[in-house]
């Protein structure tokens, strides 16, 4: 058994440590990462979430945030929101529970739409 995993440990480094054929290619977030190659190359969006920019001007026509529960959808958007309002940009959400609307909505700039509101 214990042979068996050493060589199976052996030859499995021996594979990660072949030349690339094709592929993206992995790039680590921290020293030297994504985020430095983003900004060294001006290509950083003012918009990031967990300290990682996004790709300037990708985020312009959509982001759409998916996941089952658990995933960090709420904890995103709870990032995202005060970017927007910080940069003076615009977003449309829709707040079934009336979480956002509690935390994020200002009655001096925001649009609240109800359709069930009587007028």
């Amino acid at each position: 058994m214990i042979i068996s995993i050493v060589f199976f440990t052996a030859q499995g480094k021996k594979t990660i440590i072949k030349a690339k054929i094709r592929g993206a290619d992995f790039v680590g977030y921290k020293k030297n990462g994504l985020a430095k190659m983003l900004k060294s190359a001006k290509k950083a969006s003012k918009i990031c979430f967990g300290g990682l920019p996004l790709v300037k001007n990708s985020e312009r026509p959509h982001i759409l945030i998916t996941g089952t529960t658990g995933t960090g959808k709420t904890n995103m958007l709870n990032e995202l929101l005060p970017q927007i309002r910080l940069h003076k940009d615009r977003a449309i959400i829709v707040d079934t529970t009336g979480a956002f609307t509690d935390r994020f909505f200002d009655h001096k700039c925001d649009k609240l739409l109800n359709p069930l509101e009587k007028k």
